[in-house]
């Protein structure tokens, strides 16, 4: 199993979600939206890892929110 699975499966949901709600346009394609949509998720998810391996505190306090380490610097217990 992909370490990228849960990832990819949120933004296949994204892209469901905001294609599904969007209007078509008579100019515009639905893979037109949806390459539109999977490009601006890319832009954010690049965003978000910058923000958190921006520096050695940034990294800790992102792992610490996720639940993969404690406060402490050690595995969370699910990862042990």
């Amino acid at each position: 199993m992909s370490h990228f699975t849960p990832l990819l499966n949120y933004t296949l949901r994204a892209v469901t979600c905001r294609c599904m709600s969007k209007k078509a346009s008579a100019t515009s394609s639905m893979s037109d939206d949806i390459v539109a949509v999977v490009n601006s998720e890319r832009k954010s998810l690049n965003a978000a890892f910058k923000k958190a391996s921006d520096s050695k505190k940034s990294a800790k306090a992102f792992l610490v929110s996720a639940g993969i380490i404690n406060k402490k610097g050690e595995l969370a217990k699910a990862y042990r």
